[in-house]
This record gives C-alpha cells, sequence and structure tokens, in this order.
C-alpha cells in the first residue's frame, strides 16, 4: 500500500509504530476545495460581501498543518490560548483568528486582547471578565502617567467580539458532537441575544460585530446548515436595527466518508444550502460569511500505521492486539465511531506474502488495560500473524489532538509525506518526556535508586 507516493511498510521500518502519516496534497486541496466552492458567492450573493475560510484548530494542531494552511491564505479558529499561539506560531495573521470557547480563563481573555484577534463571547459572564481585562489593558490618556502594564493595539481600542447563539437545532450526529441542542453548554439561547446584545453594547471597550453558531460536528445532511443559516440570518437582520451587525459565523462541522455507508457532501454542496439560506434572508446591510472547516480539511489526509503484537483465536472471537490503542484515537472508544482497517501488504500477490485466500473475522484491540481499548469490531481480514502493520484509515481529524499518555504510552511520531518525500514533523515521545514536568519532594529523595545506569536509561 501506498500513501502520498510512499510504501508505508518502509515508513513503519524507518520510523516505528504507532505512527501517524500525512498527505500534504491532501490537506492543501482540501482546503482549495473550499476555496473554490466559496470563490463565486459574494458575486453571487449581494447580501455577502466577502467570505473567510478559517480551519478549526481543535480537529488537528500539528504545527506543519498550520503552516501549510497558513500558506494557502486559511484563517483559524482556535479554543484556546495555546491553540491561537500555534495558529499565529504558523504564520496566521491576528486578523483572520477568531477565539471560540465556552470557558475562557482571564489569562486567555487577556492574550486575545493583546494579540487583537477576534473573541467569541459564550455568555454575559465572560463578557464582563472581558470589559474589565480590556479596561486594565487600555492605552494611557495624555493626563495619566505611563504605565508598564501592555496597551491595547493603537488601531484597536475596542476589542471586537461576536456573540455565540444557540440556534437549538437537532443534528444526526453522536450526541457527544451535536453542539446547538437546547440543553447544549455552548451559546446564548436565541431567545435571548437581543438582551445579551443590549447589555454588551453599554460595555464602553468592546464593539459588537457579528454572530456565531455551530452546530456539531461529522454532519452529512448539508440541509441541517441551510436552516441553522436562515436561523442566523433572521437574528442578524432583527440585530442590525440597532447594532452594526457585519459577519455571520455558522461554523464548521461538515462530515467525511469513514464507511462505505456514509455519503460524504462536499464543499460546493455547503456552498449551494448556504446560497440558499441567504436568498430569501431580508439583511439591511451586506456582512462577511465565515466558515470553521476541520475535520473535512484533514480528516482523510492521515492515516496510522499499527504493528499486531499477537493474534489470539478463542471460541467466541479472533483478536488481533495492536500496538495503538485509544491513546492515539480516542474516537472508536468515545464515540463508537467507525474507521476502515486494512492490511498494509493488501495490495501484494499472494505468492509475495505467503498469504491464502483465507479470509477471518477479527476484533481489533490496543495494548491499554481497558475493556474499551477497541478499535474494530467484526472486521474480515485475511489471516493475520504477529508483525502485520495494519493501516487505520481518516485519523486526520480528532487523532493525535486528542491523544493521551495513558498507561505511561508515549505519544507517537508524525510523519509528512509529499509527492515520494517523506519528513518527520513530530518526534515519538520518550520516557523522559512522560516525567519531564513531574517533581519528587526533596524529602522523598533520600535513599531513592538512581535506576538510570543499571537500567539503561537514556532519555
Amino acid at each position: 500500500m501506498y500513501f502520498g507516493g510512499v510504501d508505508v511498510e518502509e515508513l513503519a521500518d524507518k520510523y516505528g509504530t504507532p505512527l501517524i502519516v500525512t498527505d500534504e496534497n491532501i490537506v492543501r486541496e482540501n482546503y482549495r476545495a473550499y476555496v473554490r466552492a466559496f470563490s463565486e458567492f459574494k458575486d453571487e450573493i449581494s447580501s455577502v460581501y466577502d467570505v473567510d475560510i478559517c480551519y478549526a484548530v481543535k480537529a488537528n494542531g500539528s504545527i506543519a498543518i498550520l503552516r501549510i494552511l497558513a500558506q494557502e491564505g486559511a484563517g483559524a479558529d482556535v479554543v484556546s490560548g495555546c491553540e491561537l499561539k500555534a495558529a499565529m506560531l504558523a504564520g496566521i495573521p491576528s486578523d483572520k483568528i477568531i477565539f471560540n470557547g465556552n470557558a475562557k480563563t482571564d489569562d486567555e481573555l487577556r492574550l486575545a486582547v493583546e494579540t487583537g484577534v477576534l473573541l467569541c463571547l459564550d455568555s454575559l459572564d465572560e463578557a464582563e471578565a472581558l470589559s474589565e481585562i480590556a479596561h486594565g489593558l487600555q492605552l494611557p490618556s495624555s493626563d495619566q502617567p505611563s504605565s508598564d502594564q501592555p496597551s491595547l493595539p493603537v488601531e484597536r481600542e475596542r476589542v471586537h467580539v461576536a456573540v455565540r447563539v444557540n440556534p437549538d437545532i437537532s443534528v444526526k450526529t453522536h450526541p457527544k458532537i451535536a453542539t446547538a441542542l437546547k440543553n447544549s453548554k455552548f451559546g446564548i439561547p436565541a431567545a435571548d441575544i437581543f438582551n445579551t446584545f443590549r447589555r454588551i453594547s453599554l460595555m464602553k471597550l468592546i464593539k459588537l460585530r457579528g454572530i456565531h453558531c455551530h452546530i456539531g460536528s461529522q454532519i452529512l445532511d448539508v440541509s441541517v446548515f441551510q436552516e441553522a443559516a436562515e436561523k442566523m440570518l433572521r437574528i442578524a437582520s432583527s440585530l442590525q436595527r440597532e447594532y452594526d451587525i457585519d459577519f455571520v459565523d455558522i461554523g464548521g462541522g461538515l462530515g467525511i466518508k469513514y464507511s462505505e455507508d456514509d455519503v460524504q457532501p462536499t464543499p460546493h454542496d455547503l456552498a449551494d444550502a448556504l446560497k440558499a439560506a441567504f436568498r430569501v434572508a431580508k439583511l439591511r446591510r451586506p456582512v462577511k460569511l465565515v466558515l470553521e472547516p476541520g475535520r473535512s480539511i484533514v480528516g482523510n489526509a492521515s492515516i496510522l500505521l499499527t504493528k499486531v503484537q499477537s493474534v489470539k483465536r478463542t471460541a467466541e472471537r479472533n483478536f488481533a492486539a495492536v500496538d495503538a490503542g485509544f491513546n492515539i484515537l480516542i474516537r472508536p472508544a468515545m464515540y463508537g465511531a467507525y474507521h476502515e482497517i486494512i492490511p498494509a501488504s493488501c495490495m501484494r500477490t499472494d505468492a509475495e506474502n505467503n498469504r491464502t485466500d483465507e479470509f477471518e473475522e477479527y476484533t481489533i484491540v490496543g495494548p491499554l488495560c481497558e475493556s474499551g481499548d477497541v478499535l474494530g469490531e467484526h472486521r474480515k481480514l485475511p489471516r493475520l500473524k504477529r508483525g502485520e502493520i495494519l493501516v487505520i484509515m481518516n485519523v486526520g481529524a480528532y487523532g493525535l489532538s486528542m491523544s493521551s499518555q495513558y498507561n505511561m504510552r508515549p505519544r507517537c511520531a508524525e510523519v509528512l509525506v509529499c509527492n515520494g518525500k517523506t519528513e518527520l514533523i513530530r518526534e515519538r515521545e520518550t520516557f523522559g518526556d512522560l516525567i519531564r514536568h513531574q517533581i519528587i519532594p526533596p524529602r522523598l529523595l533520600k535513599k531513592l535508586h538512581d535506576c538510570s545506569t543499571c537500567m539503561g536509561f537514556n532519555d
């Protein structure tokens, strides 16, 4: 099997397993598909003056991938201070970054003010905290003594914000990634949005710019995006009577094909659905449309290579135990998500790998001490053996970004492939990385045996 022009078994031999492999060309093409789909949007829809595509960093925060998208001209949707720093480190300008999230700390609010990114407010509490922080950072007036405190950027004497709306829309996806239901923790209920705007508008250092929503993830039916957009545009039209609302952010959530049963919508499908919503909207002034795709940019751009450590056949089922578990890919355990799993040698002839045509049904399990550490059940595969490399497809979104060090298992390495060439973009963690920030109090160090030499530790 080849991926990005490279033999994946050679990659496993060179870099070890588990290993994430990302194809740069797929990332670029997925982003460009959005650019093409929305390139004529503002020409066809008079109420839209521009379209911004802000990649959802939570899907995959690899600095190399962020750099690729920065080169393509993408903005960024971030949900933490570190995601904001990563996006800026990768070269995404602050005026193309939107800071979302429902529980921003004071430090994160302060960072957003200092960098000049647009903040999406999730509650009145957050707005009041932001107002207090902005007052503490404002530029000193001529009759005030100078201060060593940081100040607001000169061109942004007020903090530009949006307000997240909960439009109460049900989508066909896993309940844990449906984010616009009435009982969701995210956003202001649509019925309360006008009162929220009135109260925020009284805060002198905050400028209301727009509204935002995000209805969920892995959505394969674009009609729900149209429904959400129609609700958001009705709200925007009413708000424009009193406020200078100049952008509407409909979030992300476009799904990808994980199984044969999935019918994957395209960015063109999404564009058509949103055009239908805008054509019936009665906006008083044109707005910018903002999109926040994540999974549909990176989901199918990465594979996970994992090695079979043992095959166990029982009366109940056959198990293939591999060296990657939910510490590397948690989606199957957390969401019951399906990922296709195939042998790396599936493209070879029987003569080359000494296989018969015999297929067996396997449960693919990881090495963790959890019964739920299952990557796939009821998978029909050629008869497996120890040492075989399996390929888990479509792990680019919410794979490494949701990984952990459970059971003290280091996170895996990551390789970027492009036109047959490979580059390491994430080193495999070591034992030293696992304990780097741990501290043994001095009183516990007495008579502690130094095992670093006798056990051959070198990291």
